[in-house]
């Protein structure tokens, strides 16, 4: 049974109880039929004012002006409903004894009542659709912002896809540079080289659709790219990894330590008598990458764009954000462990 009609009997029974006991000219069979016409009425009102309320939404809807809606709902209900307050009347006069206060003035003040409460009602109505209306406009603005968080999140993705899917042509044409001279100085050396290679894009190949991956695994990855870099640099580069075994069970997105390496590189000296220093470590539940600072003259011509996109795509797989901290002596990235 809905809320309106089980109050409707609550308020029923108590008046009806209330009646028991302070009009002594009634028997019980009054009380209690007089208890069941009650109830019948006032369903029956309530059920007409839902019908009416129904047929206006849709004949005479609030967004068509909500003075000139009420204004006629209200007519229309008293002139639709007043005639069961005729028959109650009737009703009470025919089947039950005479109530000493039950006179004119007390008819008039029930008509008074009945037309207050209609009124109340109608109002209720409003209200009920205005709160309709402006929770549904709240859950589209939400449905919308979750649905523009989402567009951002899958553009975020697809450009760090694309771009940790990239070959970088000058690492490409750097290496085959490396591998053809060592063929010739050192074939041992060239094969470890080619075992290394291999590695890194049978890593890059397997881990194409995937945006996070496990620090262990990653870590596994970057070792066989540094050794790729160390036989073109030799000494020139130091990369110095010390990682936590709980940290290595955590997650970070994939290539993401060759993306920050390659960047060190591209804007730094690469030098014997001045080495790079890369530092990668765990500490507080972040993943910290750092290098000196030695800044080249001049750079490769650069988008710029593959921080923004990093920092981008932790903003959606973690509620930590990605830091960068950029000083005069050290660049170090600090990434959020998964």
């Amino acid at each position: 049974m809905a809320l309106p009609y089980r109050i409707i009997l609550v308020a029923s029974i108590l008046i009806g109880i209330m009646r028991y006991f302070m009009v002594a000219q009634w028997n019980l069979s009054h009380h209690i039929s007089s208890f069941l016409f009650r109830t019948v009425v006032l369903w029956f009102l309530w059920w007409m004012l839902i019908q009416i309320n129904k047929y206006f939404n849709i004949k005479l809807p609030f967004s068509t002006g909500i003075f000139k809606r009420l204004f006629i709902q209200i007519i229309t209900t008293l002139l639709i409903c007043f005639p069961v307050l005729l028959l109650v009347d009737y009703v009470t006069k025919v089947f039950y004894p005479p109530l000493p206060f039950i006179n004119d003035h007390f008819k008039g003040q029930v008509v008074v009542l009945f037309i207050v409460v209609v009124a109340f009602i109608d109002f209720v109505f409003y209200g009920d659709y205005f709160f309709r209306q402006w929770k549904q406009s709240v859950e589209d603005k939400a449905a919308l912002q979750v649905q523009a968080a989402e567009a951002e999140r899958t553009k975020s993705l697809v450009q760090y896809r694309h771009l940790k899917n990239q070959v970088n042509p000058h690492f490409l044409f750097n290496t085959l540079s490396s591998l053809d001279g060592l063929i010739l100085s050192d074939p041992s050396l060239a094969s470890t080289f080619v075992r290394h290679l291999a590695k890194v894009y049978r890593y890059v190949l397997e881990h194409s659709e995937n945006e996070i991956v496990t620090l262990e695994a990653e870590i596994d990855f970057i070792k066989n790219y540094i050794s790729i870099l160390k036989v073109r640099y030799g000494n020139a580069i130091k990369v110095e990894i010390n990682i936590s075994q709980e940290a290595m069970e955590k997650r970070i997105a994939t290539v993401t330590l060759q993306m920050l390496i390659d960047n060190a590189i591209k804007h730094n000296i690469v030098d014997v008598n001045a080495p790079l220093v890369i530092e990668i470590k765990d500490k507080d539940n972040l993943l910290s990458i750092s290098n000196n600072k030695q800044l080249r003259k001049q750079i490769d011509l650069s988008t710029k764009k593959g921080l923004s996109h990093l920092q981008q795509l932790y903003t959606y797989l973690s509620a930590t954000a990605a830091e960068i901290i950029d000083t005069n002596d050290f660049f170090e990235v600090n990434l959020p462990l998964l």
